[in-house]
């Protein structure tokens, strides 16, 4: 967990070799024309109780005050890359991911909100039962503003550890999506990197597909609790499919796993 940083060299006085301690947790925050958010969001990560944790922002060449608000934060464990072209979304959540240094990552979109005890909450299951490969919380729903439109929703009966088989059919027979949106989850890395990350094969279904496929690895485990505040707004991604395009990839996805053993 520790990676050597060479900071010597032969011919200065330069100081040795320094130990960089990687963190358990890295939240991910892939950002894009984010300002009206991004300030809440990084304030409630930064003020999570469990301390073993980096953040990594990934702005996805920006044109507003994303670079300023970011250049405005002064805190250790904020790092931050900026892509020189924009990225579709799924390969700017994928890099974002690929930036992370922690066994645990949860990815957060710059909108969203977590709660203090969220990290502490996710990351205390994934250290206590290495067969789960996925750990989701409810999600209270927020507008623009903040103000709250549903409380605690998501999980439905996938609550406490849940067998990998038995919440790929909960999710089949629910015709939604149970886990939650990304900010919902947190999962190992190398298992994200072992399926292969999200991809464009379902992109209103993004999320849920990657979800099943982590359960491909191990476990499900539901907290039973709100941690996390999902924001709905007309610009998301669901926001911006049609329900005939959104109905025609859930019936896809769902005849895929109907046809995967």
């Amino acid at each position: 967990t520790a990676a050597p940083v060479d900071t010597a060299c032969d011919f200065c006085d330069a100081p040795a070799p320094v130990e960089i301690t990687a963190p358990k947790v890295s939240v991910c925050i892939p950002a894009y024309q984010a300002q009206e958010y991004l300030q809440r969001v990084l304030d409630s990560v930064l003020a999570q109780t469990y301390d073993d944790f980096e953040v990594v922002v990934v702005d996805n060449n920006s044109s507003d005050g994303t670079a300023e608000i970011l250049a405005g934060i002064d805190d250790a464990r904020l790092r931050i890359v900026r892509n020189a072209v924009t990225l579709p979304y799924v390969d700017n959540f994928n890099l974002a991911v690929g930036h992370a240094r922690g066994e645990f990552v949860k990815l957060v979109c710059a909108d969203d909100i977590l709660k203090p005890e969220c990290l502490a909450a996710q990351a205390t299951v994934l250290e206590a039962m290495p067969e789960v490969a996925l750990v989701s919380t409810k999600c209270d729903f927020i507008d623009d503003d903040d103000q709250l439109i549903a409380a605690a929703r998501g999980l439905g009966g996938l609550q406490g550890r849940v067998a990998a088989a038995h919440a790929v059919r909960k999710i089949v027979h629910s015709g939604c999506n149970p886990v939650g949106a990304p900010l919902a989850g947190m999962f190992r890395k190398a298992d994200f990197h072992r399926v292969g990350g999200f991809t464009v094969d379902y992109p209103f279904l993004s999320a849920l597909d990657l979800w099943v496929r982590l359960l491909g690895c191990g476990d499900f485990y539901g907290v039973p609790a709100a941690h996390a505040a999902f924001r709905v707004r007309g610009g998301s991604i669901s926001g911006l499919t049609s329900v005939r395009t959104q109905l025609a990839q859930s019936l896809a996805f769902d005849s895929a796993l109907q046809r995967d053993p």
